[in-house]
């Protein structure tokens, strides 16, 4: 039986891109994964997604808000554009469209996270079953994978989503000015 050859990443390219082309907003690729990497994109044109980009004058501005959305940080937004940090951070201040823009490109970073999050808490994370240090085969040579849930990324999800029900419960009822006091017993050596 013939085995799967490992596949190359894609090369990362420094061109511009049109706006009309689909943003891909994740693209996880899992070892081992029998259906190739799974991509997710958002919605079909930027302009939807980040509205402010349309009063953006300079396609390097567009490109540096795109990327931000991207990847979620400064520095890759900065390397993508070619815009240097100070200058990013002078044209969030002095331009209100840009500021615009670079807002709805980091809550959108944000809602990748939180997509990222939701996955491994619901779908689970492909991986290879490892016993005694080596990966375990069926006979036809495939390895054998696992699905691992992320039970605390669903608490985390949970207590933040959901805070009456799920959320840490610390009620201060008394006077809002008055101090906490806290007592410690000799029972609480840990603190």
């Amino acid at each position: 039986m013939p085995r799967a050859t490992p596949q190359k990443a894609p090369q990362k390219t420094r061109r511009s891109r049109s706006l009309s082309t689909p943003l891909v907003l994740a693209n996880d690729l899992q070892p081992g994964a029998k259906h190739g990497p799974r991509v997710t994109t958002i919605l079909p044109s930027e302009e939807v997604i980040i509205p402010a980009l349309r009063r953006l004058r300079s396609e390097q501005q567009r490109v540096f808000c795109l990327a931000l959305a991207r990847y979620g940080t400064l520095t890759h937004a900065c390397i993508e554009s070619g815009i240097s940090i100070d200058r990013a951070n002078s044209l969030r201040r002095d331009n209100d469209d840009f500021k615009e823009a670079w807002d709805q490109a980091q809550t959108i970073s944000v809602d990748v996270l939180e997509h990222t999050a939701r996955g491994r808490a619901v779908d689970g994370v492909q991986r290879p079953m490892v016993v005694s240090g080596h990966v375990v085969h069926y006979a036809d040579g495939t390895p054998v994978m696992l699905t691992e849930y992320s039970d605390r990324m669903l608490e985390l999800l949970l207590k933040g989503r959901r805070k009456d029900v799920f959320g840490d419960t610390v009620k201060h009822t008394g006077d809002p000015l008055s101090p906490i006091l806290i007592k410690v017993g000799s029972s609480d050596s840990a603190l």
